[in-house]
C-alpha cells in the first residue's frame, strides 16, 4: 500500500515539475517573441563596409590557353608580372566609390592655365630645380590644398587632373577629399572642375525595347471608319523603315487590310511625319506639330487625344484635306531595366536625369512617371 501512495506521490511530482517547466518555456517563448516584435519595429541600419585590397578575389579564366600569359612572363631583355594587389586595390577603390553616392569634380592646373599655385609651408626642389612639396608633387600644373583651419599658405600640392570628392563651395573655396590623398582640404574654386551631374535619355530605343505596336485605333469623322483610318496610314507608312511605321504596316496586314495605292508620290520629312495626296486632297499623317504646321486643327479632339497620351502611348496623327479624322494610339514598351538603372545612376549621385521624346507632354508625362524621372522635354 505505502509503495502504491509512493508511486502516486512520485507520478504527481513529475507532472507538477512538468506544468512549471511548460509555464516557464511559454514564458520565455513570449518574451522572446516580444523582443522579435520590438526587433522588427525598429530595423537596425545597414552599415556598408568599405572594401580593401584582400576583400577582391580574382580568377583568371580565359578562353585561349595557350595565349594565357603567366603571373611572371619574360619580355624582351627582362620579364614582367601581374600586379594583382595593385589591380585589387584599384577595383577596392571603385567599388567603394560605387557604394558612397558623391558629387565628383576634377583638380585642374594644366600648364598653370587657372594660375600658378602659391608656395606650400614646406618645400623642396626636385632634380630639375622645380620647386616640388615634400611628398614630391611639384607646383607647376599643382593645385593648392588648405588644411581646413588655415587658408593662408598651402600644405601640399594636388596633380592636375585627380579625381576629387566636391564636398561643397565655400567662398573662394571648395571642400574636397581628392582620391589617393584622402582627408578632407580647401581647394581654391578656380582649380575645381565640376564633372557634369547631368544624364539625358532618348525615350525610343533607348528607355523602351523600340518595338512599337498599335494599341488602338480611333476615327474621328463618320465618313472614316477605323479600318479606313488604319489602312491609308498603313499605305503611307509602308515607303519607310521607321519602327512605327512597320508598326502600322503589321497592325494592317493581322486585320487582313489590303491597301492600294491610290495616293500620290510621298514626302518623308525626318522626325516630324509624311505628306501626299489622296483622291486630290492634301494627306498629312505624323506628330501633331507636323500637322498643326500643316493648317490641322487638334483641339477639338483633345479629349481622345489625353485619353490616349495618357497611358503612355504615343499618338499618331492623321489628316486628309486638312481636317483631322483619326487618332493612332502606339505602345513602345519599357525596357525590363530601364527603372533599375535610372534608379541606380541616383544612388550614385547624379542629380539631374532628363528625358528628351517627340511624344506629347501627356506621353511623356507618363512615361517619366513610370520610371522615377522628374525632368523631361516633350515634342522634341
Amino acid at each position: 500500500m505505502k509503495r502504491i501512495r509512493f508511486i502516486y506521490w512520485l507520478t504527481g511530482f513529475c507532472v507538477l515539475c512538468s506544468c512549471n517547466s511548460k509555464a516557464e518555456n511559454d514564458t520565455q517563448q513570449a518574451a522572446a517573441f516580444e523582443v522579435r516584435d520590438s526587433i522588427a519595429e525598429t530595423p537596425a541600419e545597414i552599415i556598408v563596409k568599405e572594401l580593401a585590397a584582400e576583400d577582391i578575389r580574382i580568377e583568371k579564366e580565359l578562353l585561349y590557353d595557350k595565349h594565357t600569359l603567366e603571373d611572371v612572363y619574360p619580355y624582351k631583355d627582362t620579364t614582367r608580372c601581374f600586379q594583382w594587389e595593385k589591380i585589387k586595390e584599384r577595383l577596392a577603390l571603385l567599388e567603394n566609390i560605387r557604394q558612397k553616392p558623391s558629387q565628383w569634380c576634377i583638380l585642374q592646373n594644366y600648364k598653370n592655365r587657372n594660375g600658378e599655385a602659391p608656395l606650400v609651408k614646406n618645400f623642396k626642389r626636385d632634380a630639375y630645380k622645380r620647386v616640388a612639396d615634400t611628398l614630391g608633387v611639384e607646383r607647376y600644373q599643382g593645385v593648392p590644398l588648405y588644411e581646413l583651419n588655415d587658408t593662408l599658405t598651402p600644405v601640399r600640392y594636388g596633380l592636375d587632373g585627380l579625381l576629387t570628392r566636391h564636398l561643397g563651395t565655400d567662398g573662394k573655396f571648395t571642400k574636397v577629399t581628392p582620391l589617393y590623398i584622402g582627408g578632407e582640404w580647401y581647394a581654391p574654386t578656380k582649380y575645381v572642375k565640376l564633372i557634369p551631374d547631368t544624364v539625358v535619355f532618348d525615350k525610343t530605343g533607348t528607355l523602351t525595347v523600340s518595338s512599337p505596336k498599335v494599341a488602338e485605333v480611333l476615327s474621328l469623322d463618320p465618313d472614316w471608319t477605323e479600318d479606313e483610318v488604319l489602312k491609308i496610314s498603313a499605305c503611307l507608312e509602308e515607303h519607310f523603315p521607321h519602327p512605327v511605321a512597320r508598326a502600322v504596316v503589321k497592325a494592317a496586314e493581322q486585320k487582313n487590310l489590303a491597301h492600294e495605292e491610290e495616293h500620290a508620290e510621298v514626302e518623308y520629312i525626318v522626325g516630324h511625319g509624311i505628306a501626299s495626296k489622296l483622291r486630290g486632297q492634301h494627306l498629312v499623317i505624323g506628330s501633331r506639330h507636323f500637322v498643326e504646321d500643316d493648317g490641322v486643327s487638334c483641339a477639338f479632339a483633345q479629349n481622345q487625344i489625353e485619353a490616349i497620351a495618357s497611358k503612355g502611348h504615343s499618338v499618331l496623327y492623321l489628316a486628309v484635306g486638312q481636317k483631322l479624322i483619326g487618332l493612332i494610339g502606339i505602345e513602345d514598351p519599357l525596357r525590363d531595366e530601364s527603372k533599375y538603372v535610372i534608379a541606380r545612376l541616383r544612388q550614385m549621385g547624379i542629380p539631374h536625369i532628363v528625358m528628351i521624346t517627340g511624344d506629347g507632354e501627356k506621353t511623356a508625362a507618363n512615361v517619366a512617371a513610370r520610371l522615377g524621372i522628374t525632368e523631361f522635354y516633350s515634342q522634341v
